[in-house]
């Protein structure tokens, strides 16, 4: 089974702002907490504050089974690998370059060398 990270706190935090506005409820991520929200209602009325809550769960369970519908609809859409035209061999063994390796090799030591060089000149003037 696969896990789906359907919404960020912070981006359902803003999302569910401006959803309940005008309802006074107020959403946070409580520190230390990575996927959790805190919803607060300003309100003494119990029964609406349960209704409020209720309505606030409601809501992002609807969000998630939407999302979740959307990515289990697409999922059989998507793959990880996908094979594309055939698949060409060779008797040949791959062999590395020898030429290519001496010639990198023969100016990788001459600038080197050339380096030393004038670094140990430099190295002799300093001292004098």
């Amino acid at each position: 089974m696969a896990t789906f990270f359907l919404d960020d706190p912070t981006t359902l935090t803003t999302i569910i702002d401006q959803k309940f506005n005008d309802q006074a409820i107020k959403v946070s991520i409580p520190k230390g907490a990575q996927n959790l929200l805190e919803l607060t209602i300003d309100d003494t009325n119990k029964s609406k504050i349960i209704a409020r809550l209720q309505q606030s769960v409601e809501f992002i369970e609807k969000r998630h089974a939407e999302k979740l519908k959307l990515y289990e609809s697409n999922s059989s859409k998507i793959s990880n690998t996908k094979l594309i035209g055939e698949i060409a061999t060779t008797q040949d063994p791959v062999k590395p370059k020898k030429g290519l390796i001496i010639a990198v090799a023969f100016v990788s030591g001459l600038i080197l060398s050339i380096f030393i060089v004038f670094l140990l000149n430099f190295m002799r003037d300093m001292k004098e």
